[in-house]
């Protein structure tokens, strides 16, 4: 019987919409629950430590964040700088729905939402997820798992094609989570980051010894930032998945604990300055 009333009892809750109130780096936010969706508040700990590192440098410019899925990111940016300018790129209809009622329910009127993936070339493409926001949602059908997934068409769109249309202010930050597509993103970005030289926060999947797909994807992708005179700097966290601060690493993909998947990557021309901001290991 108390199963029965568990079960009724999250039906009940999944179809009722409403906001709840949530504390996140000593400030209140608003965090709406549609048909039982929520964004996650309490996850990757550690991003928020490295935001205060990097905003406590020279920041003049906007944020980008590359792939929001339901705003994990955006939550711990809009806490820590509400001042700032943010803006998101993100193809999934079902997550765009999402996030602009956080954004009207903590009425964020900054921030601009780029309903699009990018890309290094203008098309549509599948996305594939195990459910319908899933966070490992991919453009890249050799990185999803075996087994049955959710599909839908999605826009991606080359960085010049729509940058008329986005913003025009330099760039400060860019944060990629993009589960396999960060040779695309990069290459996309390229002109803006060979101007603005941003600081990059960057998720690079493992790649295993046996995936020869996703290790030469990888080794193209350390190539081009290595050319554009960038360099890698793995995010250490604490057990409690708090940040404990960064070092340098030349070995990016080449592991297979997902935990050291988080990287900053720094313009070699301004490393030496914006290290004294960072907590280097």
């Amino acid at each position: 019987m108390a199963k029965i009333f568990e079960i009724i009892g999250d039906n009940i809750v999944s179809m009722i919409n409403f906001k709840t109130k949530r504390t996140l780096n000593n400030k209140n936010i608003f965090v709406p629950i549609i048909n039982g969706l929520k964004v996650g508040v309490s996850g990757e700990k550690w991003m928020s430590g490295v935001l205060k590192e990097i905003f406590s440098y020279d920041f003049d410019g906007a944020f980008y964040d590359v792939g929001i899925n339901l705003g994990q990111t955006m939550i711990k940016v809009m806490t820590l700088n509400q001042n700032i300018s943010y803006v998101g790129f993100e193809p999934n209809p079902s997550c765009l729905f999402y996030l602009q009622h956080l954004i009207s329910a903590n009425k964020w009127s900054r921030n601009i939402i780029v309903p699009v993936g990018l890309s290094d070339s203008d098309q549509l493409v599948p996305l594939y997820g195990s459910s319908d926001t899933d966070p490992e949602s991919t453009i890249i059908k050799e990185l999803r798992p075996s087994g049955d997934y959710v599909q839908k068409i999605v826009p991606v769109f080359r960085y010049e094609s729509i940058m008329s249309d986005v913003f025009n202010k330099k760039v400060s930050v860019i944060k990629i989570d993009v589960e396999g597509s960060e040779l695309e993103v990069i290459k996309s970005l390229s002109s803006l980051i060979n101007k603005d030289r941003p600081v990059i926060i960057m998720e690079v999947l493992p790649r295993l010894h046996d995936d020869p797909f996703k290790s030469m994807r990888n080794k193209k992708m350390i190539e081009l930032m290595t050319d554009m005179q960038y360099s890698f700097y793995r995010i250490i966290k604490t057990s409690q998945d708090t940040y404990a601060g960064v070092s340098a690493v030349n070995n990016v993909g080449d592991y297979s604990d997902p935990v050291m998947k988080d990287h900053i990557v720094l313009p070699n021309e301004h490393a030496a300055r914006i290290k004294n901001f960072l907590t280097i290991l």
